[in-house]
This record gives structure tokens, sequence and C-alpha cells, in this order.
């Protein structure tokens, strides 16, 4: 009987750390960029220079609100590929936390970070858009 590895090469993971580092260092200097515009909007601010209208506030506050959130998400990936290369240095990348299956390798490249086979995340999906469903029996 034909038995599947249940881990990627050495080779393999060493390709993925470069591509990972890669991204990390990409997603460093965005993050850097949205905080540094963040801190110049509170810098910016001109309140107390002269009353702007209120659309022009609703507006910059939006744009802050949306960098803000911007500047989460990135971070939050960040500290994924982070965990992605000490998964890397464990030899346990690219192994599904669920199923202990191996991860496609055009999965790994197309999001380097996860952590799951893409049966468990279509799973995952699937359970979120059930439970986010109406309940048709109510009324």
């Amino acid at each position: 009987m034909d038995k599947k590895p249940n881990r990627y090469s050495s080779q393999d993971l060493q390709e993925f750390k470069i591509i990972i580092e890669r991204k990390l260092s990409s997603a460093q200097k965005l993050f850097e960029e949205l905080k540094s515009i963040l801190k110049g909007t509170e810098e910016n601010n001109t309140d107390d220079t002269h009353k702007s209208f209120k659309a022009d506030d609703g507006a910059q506050n939006s744009t802050k609100d949306e960098t803000t959130i911007l500047a989460h998400k990135q971070e939050v990936f960040i500290v994924g590929l982070r965990n992605a290369l000490t998964r890397i240095d464990k030899g346990t990348y690219g192994v599904c936390l669920q199923t202990g299956d191996l991860i496609d390798k055009n999965r790994l490249l197309a999001v380097p970070h996860t952590t799951t086979c893409l049966i468990i995340k279509q799973q995952q999906i699937t359970q979120i858009i059930t439970n986010t469903q109406p309940n048709e029996t109510e009324d």
C-alpha cells in the first residue's frame, strides 16, 4: 500500500520559508504605512483651528475607520505569517491541524498562513453560512 507523506521535505519547507518571508516583509511595510497614515490623521486634526463642514468630518472619520480596519487585518496577517514561520522551523508547516493530512501545495502558495486543508475550510465556511441564515420556521 502506498502511504502519503505527512510532512513536506526540507527543500519544500525552505521554498515556503522564502515566500513567507517576502510576504511578511511586504505586510510589515504596509502595516507601518497604515500606522503612519493613522498617526498623521491624528496629528493633522484641525478641530481647534477651524470648523469644517459636518460632511467633511464624516468622510474623515470614515476614512480613518477604514484605515484602522485595514491596519488590524494587516496585523492579523503578520501574526499568521510569523506563526507559519514557526511551524516551518518545527517541521509541521503544511499539515492540516484538523486532519493531519498535508495541505495542498497550491493552497499554501495562495494562503501561506493557512492551518487547514481545503476540505476543512469548506466545512467551516458551510457551518458559518448555515449558522447565519435566518430560520425559515420562525414567524
